[in-house]
């Protein structure tokens, strides 16, 4: 069946040069800005199939949002550059990870430690010199130009579906600035690139679905044109893979498009697959080596120790949508996507066949990551942001809906439209402000250091423990049962080397994996250091009960008597610091340190 989808002056031009980067998606924003989206309808729309000739741009209107897009993300690479907020135990984990570049670690594919790597050498990473460091900027600073990647795609794609630069634009828009993507702007984190190659991987389909060329008896085939960009599909998709195994979702949409377009026979989508399992296969590798840790991480995670049905986590997923992708785009994502379902039923459609099935795509690419997450939620658990990719899809039904409907009403968009589009666009500027000023705003209004008010207090204290000890030089060997601890003496102090205590032999992070203790040779001292829980709120001393009977419980058992030495007793001044101190804003969790020796087997 040939593609009803009409293809645009730039992008034949850009074609015929061979040109498959994203200079073509840079080069056609302004040209899209400026120029008028087609002839004015000539007709209100009475019923039947909706006339989808778009209207007259305004570029002004639209000018100005491509420029506020471009100056939110200027702002956002400068927020995540000065952001005061330590690193997360993710965060601190991606950056030890971008210190020893492999083809994968334990829980997550390699894209993000290598990103990461490049993101810290091109601002200048904190030296391998001991002491402590202060990279959060370093870490989180190409993030932001990620999510402005990602928005571009989405402009492009929507672009090749509706040929409508007010469609592409808002949608951009709306995507850019959904809380979800504002969050991923100011944090180092794997969904910002998962959403950029998502978005990218969508823009390749959605062009080689269209290059793809009808023969003898209807039956198509894929063109040579057209198998560039099945290949460049590929490579998205495999690039999506190597960033979070989620992208899988991506597959799962394709072959349901493909199915109803009965394009499964077709060469395209099966070059497209066998590029995106070549660039993943290097991360296949890893894990067979490592007898697949990241694999069975999240198998257990997606399925659960408890196989009952969890009704009240499906209920908080749900609910969560309303908040990262926006009350009013998420609820005119249900609306119409359940309006649509009753007109299928009555078999009638306002549109044509062309913005017919560009709707149709967008919701297949939208509904299975949601679907999937959902039933994870009722099966085991699932944070608000694991389906993150489907805010791609989102957007772009969404503003097609808003901005598509209304172009039957002549020049200008409907109240309901207007409204929709700039109180979402309100809301979301907002949010994104906030976001980026909260760690100042809390310590302005008096909410800093209090859990109930302050978000960023549960990240405090690991990088005080790493300062205090710091001090110590040389750097001991450093060793501990706790990941937070693990992670954030890791990467704070990237001139130690740090060790995971792990008397039972478990492999559930990276560092009982690749960094146990009991696999270092001959017989050191270390200094483990592990956290503790008192059960007294007075002050307490480094390993023994504290005044009033205040006593530290450690959360493990520590190492026999006779086998240590509290660090109180070589360098007290170190030992007061880290009593001091108290983890993610509890007044009953904090540290203790102790030195042992390897002579004897830990294990033991």
């Amino acid at each position: 069946m040939p593609s009803t989808i009409e293809y645009s002056e730039c992008s034949r031009r850009c074609t015929k040069e061979g040109a498959l980067a994203m200079g073509s998606i840079f080069a056609s924003i302004p040209r899209a800005a400026s120029q008028p989206m087609g002839p004015q309808l000539a007709r209100p729309y009475h019923g039947g199939i909706m006339p989808t000739r778009s209207l007259p741009a305004h570029p002004v209107v639209l000018s100005l949002l491509g420029l506020g897009l471009l100056v939110v993300v200027v702002l956002r690479v400068w927020a995540a550059a000065i952001w005061p907020v330590p690193l997360s135990v993710d965060e601190a984990q991606y950056l030890v990870w971008s210190r020893d570049l492999q083809m994968g670690y334990y829980s997550k594919p390699p894209f993000i430690a290598w990103v990461l790597s490049l993101a810290s050498w091109s601002c200048g990473a904190p030296s391998q010199a001991t002491g402590p460091l202060s990279g959060e900027g370093c870490v989180r600073w190409l993030q932001p130009l990620a999510i402005g990647l990602a928005s571009l795609f989405v402009y492009a794609t929507a672009q090749r579906l509706f040929d409508r630069p007010r469609v592409g634009l808002w949608a951009a828009v709306l995507f850019a600035l959904a809380p979800l993507t504002s969050f991923y702007s100011q944090a180092a984190t794997t969904d910002a690139w998962l959403l950029l190659w998502w978005s990218a991987a969508l823009w390749a389909f959605v062009e080689g679905l269209h290059h793809d060329q009808p023969r003898l008896y209807g039956v198509q085939t894929t063109s040579n044109e057209g198998l560039r960009w099945w290949v460049a599909c590929g490579l998205f998709a495999g690039l999506g893979l190597l960033t979070k195994y989620s992208m899988a979702v991506f597959a799962l949409s394709a072959l349901w498009v493909l199915a109803q377009r009965r394009r499964l026979l077709t060469p395209g989508p099966w070059v497209c697959a066998a590029v995106a399992l070549l660039v993943f296969s290097p991360n296949l590798i890893w894990n067979a080596h490592w007898d697949w840790p990241t694999m069975a991480h999240h198998a257990d995670i997606t399925v659960g120790q408890d196989h009952g049905l969890h009704p009240t986590g499906l209920m908080r997923f749900f609910a969560s949508q309303w908040g990262t992708v926006g009350p009013l785009v998420f609820g005119m994502f249900l609306w119409g996507s359940l309006r649509r379902m009753g007109r299928g039923l009555a078999n009638r459609s306002p549109y044509d066949q062309q913005t017919n099935e560009a709707i149709g795509l967008l919701l297949r690419f939208a509904w299975p990551m949601l679907l999937v997450v959902m039933l994870q939620s009722l099966l085991s658990r699932a944070h608000a942001n694991w389906a993150s990719p489907a805010l791609v899809g989102i957007s772009l039904v969404v503003a097609a809906w808003w901005l598509i409907e209304s172009a039957s009403r002549g020049h200008r968009l409907s109240l309901g439209t207007q409204i929709g589009l700039w109180l979402s666009l309100l809301i979301n500027v907002i949010v994104c402000g906030l976001l980026m000023a909260s760690p100042w705003l809390t310590q302005a209004w008096g909410l800093a250091g209090q859990r109930q008010t302050d978000p960023f207090v549960r990240l405090t204290g690991y990088k005080a423990v790493a300062q205090a000890v710091s001090s110590l030089q040389p750097l001991p060997i450093l060793a501990s049962d706790d990941r937070k601890l693990l992670a954030n003496l890791s990467a704070y102090l990237p001139g130690a080397r740090v060790y995971a205590w792990n008397p039972k032999g478990e492999k559930d992070n990276h560092w009982q994996l690749q960094q146990d203790l009991r696999q270092l040779p001959g017989s050191p001292r270390v200094l483990l250091i592990q956290t503790r829980v008192l059960t007294g709120t007075d002050a307490w001393k480094s390993g023994g009960p504290g005044p009033s009977g205040s006593e530290a419980q450690p959360r493990t058992e520590p190492l026999s008597e006779p086998l240590t030495e509290p660090l109180a007793q070589t360098h007290p001044d170190v030992a007061t610091l880290l009593e001091a101190i108290r983890l993610e804003g509890k007044h009953d969790l904090g540290v203790n340190a102790r030195w042992f020796s390897l002579a004897q087997d830990p294990a033991q």
